[in-house]
């Protein structure tokens, strides 16, 4: 079943981080397209479609951010990871019923909901690192999500 098998309307984020070797073969592992950024070997396009467990967010300085594996030491630069606001933490976070990428959808403006690539409602928690499944608002999410444009529409 691809990832947007349930919603068809619902595409992946596409995202530009530096990111490394570790984090590159844990993205691929979990499904994820990346592409590499035009000159320069660390910079990569990522296509979330399933976030792996693991990956830390950090700011690497003013407007740049990075992925890297908890486990693996701090980029140079690296800033504390507190200074990354809690609703960019969240399109890491997986759907915590299917495992899918949440995408942003603050449907009614509450801060934190998403949806997921299969359509499955969640609520960030409060710092952004994990969510909560809200099956009764499932339907209303999705029917309150508006399709993206295509890259070819602008």
């Amino acid at each position: 079943m691809s990832a947007n098998a349930t919603c068809q309307h619902l595409r992946p984020i596409v995202v530009a981080y530096q990111i490394s070797h570790g984090v590159r073969c844990a993205l691929e592992r979990a499904g994820n397209r990346l592409v590499s950024w035009p000159g320069d070997h660390r910079l990569y396009y990522v296509e979330i479609i399933r976030p792996p467990a693991g990956l830390e967010l950090v700011p690497i300085g003013p407007g740049n951010l990075a992925l890297r594996l908890a486990t693996e030491p701090s980029p140079p630069g690296e800033w504390p990871a507190e200074s990354v606001p809690w609703w960019e933490r969240g399109q890491w976070v997986p759907c915590p019923e299917c495992g899918y990428a949440l995408l942003w959808c603050e449907a009614g403006f509450v801060p934190g909901w998403r949806i997921c690539l299969a359509g499955h409602a969640c609520l960030l928690a409060d710092d952004g690192r994990s969510a909560t499944r809200q099956p009764e608002h499932d339907a209303a999410t999705l029917a309150a999500t508006r399709p993206l444009p295509t890259p070819e529409e602008g």
